[in-house]
């Protein structure tokens, strides 16, 4: 039990450990800026993106000392970047994936770009092998090296966002520096020359007419200083990270990248502007002025006026509910054992003893209410961020699901009082904490709908119903362990399983209405939207599964066929239902629902599957052998 605390409290304070920001990260953090068709704060981008590379929404330095956020990583990849190149940002846990680029596996799956880089080099001729192939006939190493290079990619492009406002450039000629305003050795920025490109283009053009042997120093000086500049070209390429509004006037709201703007030599002055404002930023981190950094980033943010709930994004990012939930959860598993220890041995029930219980219990209430609470804070900030309804993504199905189901959980204990609630929902709330994550590493958990599910009214009657219907046959499922659990360690407790096998029924029967109505309201969108009812799609034939399957429990429970042990592994084996219907279809990635595909999950639903068969058959075959020795 010691041991046990000692863990938890480990863990839990590694959890709550925030991130640091950085002096010019609490500044820019909330700058607005657009990527994957919606406006979000520059410190959600930076998390996505950390958290594509590194696995973290934080990264701890090598050297040790606090985490790092988000926000302060990317200002520096793109500040420093050469620097950032050489720092160990991925994390790549595969071994494959590491030993098909012909590197060394690192104990701590760590690694520098510019090594991946020459990894990809190394293998470049079938990476364009790789990518000629059809994704179904590459091979699962193939796939993820693929998803490497997409990442590096991405990576790379942005460390190259602001290159152009860095003053880094110079003209060493006293007689060519002054044609452009400049001090001998002055630094400038790329932006700064490209500005009098008119001036370069008249200088260039007189050059060419002029022969080699005939031209002096400021010929030759000149002719440098466009190598120079042409070199800066390949970053003109970067469209990643969208940062320059558009200006008011404008109404097809479409940002832009800096570097896609140095192609047009015809900039609006508004445009300009905010290109100088950048410049400005730049400039104040690298020379330290925060209060001049302050001052201009104020500027621009008054100047873009597209705030959309970005100050309430970032603050919610930061606050992370749904991982304080599962702290919650995880403090309450160690109380639940604390009292079951209690009860175990019979420790006196009067004075300091009686005091004791009842504190642990309090505070296991407590524990479990502000697990479910900041579930639904956290959902609830998310409507108002995105103003949509609770579910549209399968990342917020599994947080809706787990708020439902913790709920349903906390509303059985009140009636229960014997600790099963409390049990139930410390399950849900951990079991599909972890399920999220799998798909908030994905990306951006706030994105876009994609067209099919770009329906409020129907994502909060259809999708909220069958999600619904989803938590409380999870939470049947979790009562059948329970039962089966119970039928085997205490058979002897009749009215205890008497009144679980009844409570799992009632939840059965919410969970078929919810789901049955879900069904046929989906029907009715897909009327609506595709011209029939139904189409025998997968999705559809998973919902349907779900309602089949409690029929037949139930029915089998009503008509006497199925006696308890029986109908307890049957909402086991509805969990597999459930999971097939809800993450299996979009494995098979056919069918108009398909557009939550990922095979990221497949080993993991398979092996999920088969425990749930294999619990289900031993503890059924268990419990009727225990129970047959009652007299």
């Amino acid at each position: 039990m010691r041991h046990f605390l000692l863990f938890v409290l480990l863990f839990s304070s590694s959890l709550f450990a925030r991130a640091v920001h950085s002096p010019e990260a609490k500044i820019l953090k909330d700058v607005v800026v657009q990527d994957g068709g919606r406006l979000k704060p520059l410190d959600t981008f930076a998390r996505n993106l950390l958290l594509g590379v590194h696995g973290k929404s934080s990264i701890k330095p090598i050297e040790g000392g606090p985490k790092n956020s988000a926000t302060s990583w990317l200002l520096d990849l793109m500040l420093n970047p050469e620097t950032s190149y050489e720092s160990l940002d991925f994390k790549i846990p595969l071994p494959a994936v590491i030993q098909a680029l012909g590197l060394e596996v690192r104990k701590d799956h760590r690694y520098p770009f510019m090594k991946l880089r020459q990894g990809m080099a190394s293998i470049s001729q079938d990476l364009h092998k790789w990518f000629a192939k059809e994704p179904d006939d590459r091979t699962r190493t193939q796939r993820q090296v693929l998803e490497l290079y997409h990442k590096m990619s991405k990576y790379y492009e942005t460390s190259r966002s602001l290159t152009l406002f860095k003053k880094d450039l110079s003209i060493e000629l006293e007689a060519l520096a002054k044609d452009f305003s400049l001090e001998p050795g002055q630094k400038a920025s790329y932006l700064y020359f490209h500005l009098q490109s008119d001036l370069l283009r008249e200088e260039v053009t007189r050059i060419s007419s002029v022969k080699e042997e005939e031209r002096g120093e400021r010929d030759q000086a000149l002719l440098k200083f466009v190598a120079d500049l042409s070199a800066r070209i390949n970053d003109q390429q970067v469209q990643t990270l969208f940062f320059i509004p558009t200006p008011p006037n404008v109404v097809d709201e479409v940002w832009r990248t800096p570097w896609a703007l140095m192609g047009s030599h015809d900039i609006d002055e508004w445009t300009l502007e905010r290109l100088k404002e950048w410049e400005a930023m730049v400039e104040a981190i690298s020379m330290g002025r925060l209060d001049e950094l302050e001052k201009v980033a104020t500027n621009f943010k008054a100047a873009a006026a597209h705030r959309h709930n970005i100050e309430r994004e970032v603050k919610f990012s930061e606050s992370d509910p749904f991982t304080s939930s599962f702290i919650c959860f995880l403090l309450g598993s160690l109380l639940l054992l604390v009292r079951w220890f209690w009860a175990a041995k019979r420790i006196d029930g009067s004075g300091a003893g009686a005091f004791m219980a009842k504190a642990v219990y309090w505070a296991l209430l407590v524990s479990c209410v502000s697990g479910c609470l900041l579930q639904g804070y956290g959902i609830i900030q998310r409507m108002i961020i995105m103003n949509r309804p609770p579910v549209s993504t399968l990342y917020e199905s599994v947080i809706f699901v787990s708020f439902v189901a913790i709920a349903s959980c906390l509303v059985l204990e009140i009636f229960r009082r014997d600790g099963v609630g409390y049990l139930s929902a410390i399950i849900a709330g951990i079991s599909l904490y972890f399920v999220g994550l799998s798909y908030a590493d994905d990306g951006d958990t706030l994105g876009m709908l994609v067209a099919v599910l770009n329906s409020n009214f129907w994502l909060a009657t259809h999708v909220v119903t069958i999600t619904k219907g989803y938590g409380f046959t999870l939470v049947a499922g979790v009562m059948g362990h329970i039962w089966l659990v119970m039928a085997i360690w205490k058979p002897q407790n009749k009215s205890g399983l008497d009144g679980l096998y009844k409570n799992a029924i009632g939840m059965s029967l919410i969970a078929l209405l919810l789901t049955t109505i879900g069904t046929i309201l989906g029907g009715i969108w897909a009327d609506q939207s595709w011209g029939r009812f139904w189409g025998w799609d997968p999705k559809e034939n998973g919902a349907m599964l779900i309602v089949l399957w409690l029929l037949m429990l139930l029915h089998g429970r009503i008509s006497g066929i199925m006696k308890a042990p029986s109908f307890a592994a049957g909402l086991v084996l509805a969990n597999i239902v459930v999971a097939l219907a809800w993450f299996g279809v979009n494995l098979l990635a056919v069918g108009l629902h398909s557009y939550g595909f990922t095979d990221s999950i497949a080993y993991t639903l398979l092996a999920f599957c088969s425990f749930e068969t294999l619990f289900a058959l031993v503890g059924y075959l268990w419990a009727k052998a225990r129970l047959s020795s009652v007299p």
